[in-house]
């Protein structure tokens, strides 16, 4: 869609064989605005899985699936997904055997294999690169310990950033300067703001709606997030960086449907 909330178009849709049900998920759209990486989950009735990573161009037909990253299907958990500032590799939440925990990967584009990053003790998962492509952000969570966790980008130099294990979703600002996520208040998920030196945190909602997933616009003039308020399902909204100017930016039509995991494209600029 627009970043007006306009122009609203599928990208994907159901090409799913006969007896599966089908999830796409954690749309990345990459830095050339032509293309875009997403999860495909496909499951059967008795529960069985097979999930794989999708690149495909937003100008293709809703039914294509675009190519194949990995080698084929597999039937571990994919958590989610960015894009690298360069555009030639992803970071993936996932959890391959003989993982107990998901841990953060490098994946190329070029169908090299996954390059395991974090070592930790807990699940991480919600990876997104810093503007310049030198550091990944990320959340892991523990019994009852965790928070948000930045490293380089070769997975090194480990620095602990929050210590609420509920913190998640974290994006860095196109600044590099802040980083916006989700964190447990008022009894509800609220989206906060913490500089990426770990001062500076700024409650920026507030209230009974459950807000998550907030991404930074490519100017830095807006948050988009999904809020769930009022027993409907979660529709996309705005913000301004500081949390004023609250505005819904698209509600399905359907209201059985569920709108959550956003990303800007650079044209949104």
């Amino acid at each position: 869609m627009g970043p007006g909330g306009d122009r609203a178009r599928r990208v994907t849709k159901g090409t799913y064989p006969a007896g599966y049900l089908e999830v796409d998920y954690s749309p990345a759209i990459f830095p050339d605005g032509h293309r875009l990486a997403y999860v495909r989950q496909l499951s059967t009735r008795d529960f069985a899985v097979e999930n794989q990573i999708f690149v495909k161009s937003l100008s293709a037909p809703a039914n294509a699936a675009g190519t194949q990253l990995l080698p084929a299907a597999v039937d571990y958990k994919i958590l989610s997904l960015a894009v690298s500032p360069d555009g030639r590799g992803l970071v993936v939440a996932a959890q391959p055997p003989p993982l107990a925990k998901p841990q953060i990967f490098s994946l190329p584009l070029d169908g090299g294999e996954m390059t395991q990053l974090t070592f930790g003790a807990g699940a991480a998962s919600g990876p997104e690169f810093s503007p310049d492509g030198r550091l990944i952000v990320f959340s892991e969570r523990s019994h009852g310990k965790g928070g948000l966790l930045v490293i380089r980008a070769d997975g090194s130099e480990p620095r602990q950033l929050t210590r609420r294990p509920g913190d998640g979703a974290p994006s860095f600002s196109p600044s590099g300067n802040r980083i916006v996520f989700n964190r447990h208040a008022d009894r509800r998920p609220q989206i906060f703001s913490i500089r990426a030196d770990g001062g500076g945190l700024t409650q920026l909602t507030h209230g009974d709606s459950v807000n998550r997933g907030p991404v930074f616009s490519p100017d830095g003039h807006s948050i988009v997030f999904s809020r769930f308020a009022n027993a409907t399902n979660p529709d996309l909204y705005t913000m301004r960086p500081n949390g004023a100017a609250v505005r819904l930016l698209y509600a399905s039509p359907n209201r059985l449907t569920s709108d959550f995991g956003p990303d800007w494209g650079p044209r949104a600029r």
